[in-house]
């Protein structure tokens, strides 16, 4: 066997592994490298339709036809019953200090029915089996190895202690280290994380026994709701920060707390401290446990992070390892998709300098986006409507962008116009969190409407259908 390769990638979770099977297809010679082994638990787990759609047209694109099953939950429960799930119908918010009525809640549509709906994916089950699927697929993987580039004139000299590793050169690599960053730390890439607005921490964990949320909502106000408000990315907004809830099919439920976490560093401090800040939460974790990882919860340090370069010559970093904002949006799994396939072109044409420079421009300028998009949220607390009245920017951008063939122009991120609606909107969120009264809420409100006018085809702050929208469902083909 060949010591060269066209391609290393270091990092086997799903974006690695995917990169790595889009580039044999294409007739690459590609080495999948992981420092650790699989199966481990992950978060980063929730999809939406602009996932879905891209990840169904890689899989046509590339004959692929193992992934067509994870574009939708349905096809995912029928084709692939052993790798874990959940069922993603939309989004749900909740006012922690009002969930149970009707002014408290928002809830977004995001398919029409559950053979449709997005998923949440167990990314212990999905990155362990794509990552199989590689080398089935003729990519050469390696576990628990450690892989040392270096530049040479003509791509990389590799080193590795590990006696199982026989590649000596590479062509070309690839970081999807993700917080890792090991390429980028090793090439003295300059950070740039202190440019972005969004302040954030998490203390995450997979949880059992968990009261479904929908055993708490009363029957009348349930009965007004589009979707089953648990089989959704459900949102728990506090004061200062939120709680994330994703259900999987297993009855476990991934939850995460978000926000600045200032004066409190335990995990289990920052934890109790949140649950008793809500009765809600109270319920629906008095008899729960956290099951995975086996340590228990997990936290970590700020979030966000962002690099200056994302590609050279002879290496590019994918999206999230180039930079990251929050989990709020659920923007991690579109954006990586969308990141391989725009470096798959790169690779695999003659304007692949061209092609790479403007990857990492785009990538920057994406996060960057959506930092943008995620910090408004934040500013706006602890007003929930505030909140919720922010949020319509982003599905502004995603629904006006999952109805349209141009799915490159991730959340409208290289849309001139609507970066400059997003600063206009920005100019007015600042003048009703200073004025801070129930006018100017309903003031901004009214502002945000009018401003995401020529992107909403989906219905956004009609009132005849706040706070419960069913028409921003993907329509059906």
């Amino acid at each position: 066997m060949s010591n060269r390769v066209d391609v290393l990638i270091l990092g086997g979770g799903f974006g690695g592994s995917l990169l790595s099977l889009m580039l044999v297809q294409r007739g690459l010679q590609v080495a999948l490298v992981d420092a650790a082994a699989h199966p481990r638990f992950a978060i980063g787990e929730s999809s939406t339709p602009l996932a879905s759609r891209t990840l169904k047209a890689i899989a046509a694109e590339f004959d692929l036809p193992e992934l067509e099953p994870l574009s939708s939950w349905g096809r995912w429960k029928e084709e692939l019953p052993d790798i874990g799930c959940g069922r993603k119908r939309g989004f749900t918010y909740l006012n922690a200090a009002n969930p149970k009525s009707v002014s408290g809640q928002m809830l977004v549509a995001a398919s029409q029915r559950d053979e449709l709906a997005d998923t949440h994916w167990l990314r212990r089950d999905v990155d362990h089996w794509l990552f199989e699927l590689a080398a089935v697929r003729g990519v050469r993987t390696f576990e628990r190895t450690g892989v040392q580039p270096e530049r040479v004139p003509n791509g990389w000299r590799l080193r590795s202690l590990h006696a199982t590793f026989d590649i000596e050169h590479a062509e070309f690599v690839v970081d999807a280290t993700g917080g890792a960053k090991t390429l980028l730390r090793s090439l003295e890439i300059p950070d740039d994380s202190r440019t972005l607005q969004t302040n954030s921490r998490a203390v995450f964990g997979h949880f059992q026994n968990l009261t479904p949320l929908e055993e708490l909502i009363p029957q009348d106000v349930r009965a007004q709701h589009p979707f089953d408000c648990g089989a959704a990315a459900v949102h728990v907004v506090l004061r200062d920060r939120w709680m994330w809830q994703l259900r999987f099919d297993d009855g476990t439920v991934s939850c995460g707390i978000t926000g600045p976490l200032k004066g409190q560093s335990a995990p289990n401090e920052i934890w109790n401290a949140t649950i008793r800040e809500s009765e809600l939460l109270q319920q629906q974790f008095a008899c729960s446990n956290c099951l995975r990882p086996a340590s228990g919860l997990r936290s970590s340090s700020r979030l966000q992070r962002l690099t200056t370069q994302a590609a050279g010559p002879t290496w590019a970093a994918l999206p999230a390892t180039a930079g990251f904002v929050d989990p709020l949006h659920s923007t991690g799994i579109a954006h990586t998709l969308i990141g391989v396939a725009r470096l798959v072109e790169a690779l695999t044409t003659t304007r692949r300098e061209t092609l790479l420079e403007q990857y990492s421009g785009q990538v920057l300028s994406e996060i960057r986006h959506v930092d943008r998009l995620v910090a408004g949220c934040y500013a706006g607390l602890p007003s929930f409507d505030l909140w919720c009245t922010w949020c319509m920017l982003y599905f502004a951008a995603a629904t006006s962008g999952e109805r349209s063939d141009a799915a490159t122009d991730f959340l409208h991120a290289s849309s001139s116009a609507f970066c400059e609606m997003l600063t206009a909107a920005e100019s007015k969120l600042a003048t009703a969190i200073s004025i801070g009264s129930d006018e100017s809420t309903r003031r901004f409100q009214s502002e945000i409407a009018e401003l995401i006018e020529p992107w909403n085809s989906a219905g956004l702050l009609d009132a005849t259908a706040h706070p419960f929208y069913s028409s921003t469902a993907v329509p059906e083909n």
